[in-house]
């Protein structure tokens, strides 16, 4: 795969593939947040690789002063429609940018990067400045919610590496191969569709709790508490998702 593959994966392949994936559930992933963040009261939120919105916009028509910010221009027009729902004043700001530099300064109260947006970067250095362009943006106080796919998950349940769902008539194949050397985790898609076959691929660098944990507190993160899941599961060794709560220093 090229280096920079996800400049374009994301605009062409990425609604195809992952749209109504079967273990997705937007609603419960926003109560989450609910818990997490607490009420909104116009408080200024940062939706950190906010793809098409799913997130962005019930927060915002909760009264979330809301910015979402992607590199991918196909997913933040997708974005803008389907913000069209909400009151203009509701509707959250959409800047397309690259996290690897810093793009704000202390102008939020909470950011969030959800379903696993940390990772895709060739090199190491990359991935932990996004996390440093987080902490960046973040007002001192302020709360970095990191959901992110568990590394020691797929260790333990390698049949979680093979996948298969059915959308309308569409047919989506999925098959990942974990390199335990790298902890580089590479997907190969399959749509078919009609008599069409597509193919695509996308490769993310997966993290264990420990390493995650270090990124944060070298970017200036403290860490606060940690979930296993969408319903507020304690994180453990053999959780699926990795979801970390962390306020920048004061």
């Amino acid at each position: 795969m090229e280096p920079n593959w996800w400049k374009t994966y994301f605009d062409r392949d990425y609604m195809d593939i992952h749209a109504d994936r079967p273990y997705r559930n937007t609603e419960e992933e926003v109560n989450l947040l609910r818990s997490i963040l607490g009420p909104a009261e116009g408080r200024w939120l940062l939706d950190a690789c906010c793809g098409y919105g799913r997130h962005s916009i019930p927060l915002a028509g909760e009264g979330w002063r809301v910015v979402g910010l992607d590199q991918s221009d196909g997913l933040l027009n997708l974005a803008v429609r389907n913000a069209s729902e909400l009151p203009l004043e509701k509707r959250p700001f959409w800047v397309r940018g690259d996290l690897r530099t810093t793009v704000f300064e202390g102008a939020f109260d909470s950011a969030i990067s959800m379903f696993t947006s940390i990772g895709y970067c060739e090199r190491e250095s990359d991935n932990f400045a996004t996390i440093r362009s987080i902490h960046a943006a973040l007002a001192p106080g302020g709360v970095f919610t990191l959901d992110l796919a568990n590394r020691d998950f797929l260790t333990q349940y390698p049949l979680a590496l093979r996948n298969w769902w059915r959308r309308d008539k569409d047919f989506i194949l999925e098959e990942t191969k974990f390199d335990v050397a790298t902890s580089v985790a590479t997907t190969k898609n399959i749509l078919i569709r009609g008599d069409a076959v597509r193919e695509s691929a996308f490769r993310v660098r997966l993290y264990s709790f420990h390493e995650i944990a270090a990124y944060l507190n070298k970017a200036g993160f403290e860490i606060e508490r940690a979930f296993g899941g969408y319903g507020a599961q304690p994180f453990t060794p053999t959780s699926h998702r990795m979801i970390v709560v962390a306020r920048k220093s004061k």
